[in-house]
């Protein structure tokens, strides 16, 4: 099975909030679109989607998802949803789904909060590169990878 792309992830990441009755703004979803991608990097050693992360200045962002949902600004997104559950193998489809369990029930100003800890790889990226700079898969890897073993502890 191919790796989904980040907006097939996005747009299944809407879908997955609206059969839980909630609506997301863009800020809620570039930011669960990047701890999905950071969660199955660090549990599973393999990216959510394919497509670069970048360093921006309120957080890692996906610019093409940013770019389709941004019209929307502090709003939320209302779109036609379509069910592209077929995309994803079980794993990972089981993994989207729990981060938007988690996670969905924060706002877009929290969720942004997460990001920007010192020691994320957005923090990291920001004083190493830049704004605007990539977020190198293995740098979100390490930090969820670690994440992911003092949550076991």
């Amino acid at each position: 099975m191919t790796t989904p792309d980040a907006l097939q992830v996005a747009s299944q990441i809407l879908w997955i909030s609206d059969t839980h009755g909630r609506r997301f703004t863009p800020m809620q979803l570039l930011k669960i679109a990047y701890i999905s991608h950071g969660w199955s990097l660090g549990i599973l050693s393999e990216p959510m989607f394919d497509d670069p992360v970048e360093a921006w200045k309120y957080g890692p962002v996906v610019p093409n998802v940013y770019h389709k949902y941004k019209r929307f600004g502090y709003s939320q997104i209302s779109v036609k949803l379509k069910d592209h559950r077929e995309i994803f193998d079980q794993t990972l489809y089981s993994l989207l789904n729990r981060v938007v369990k988690i996670y969905g029930k924060f706002d877009g100003m929290y969720l942004s909060g997460l990001t920007h800890q010192p020691g994320t790889p957005w923090d990291i990226t920001i004083k190493k590169h830049g704004e605007g700079s990539y977020i190198p898969n293995d740098l979100i890897k390490d930090y969820y990878s670690e994440l992911s073993s003092r949550n076991e502890s």
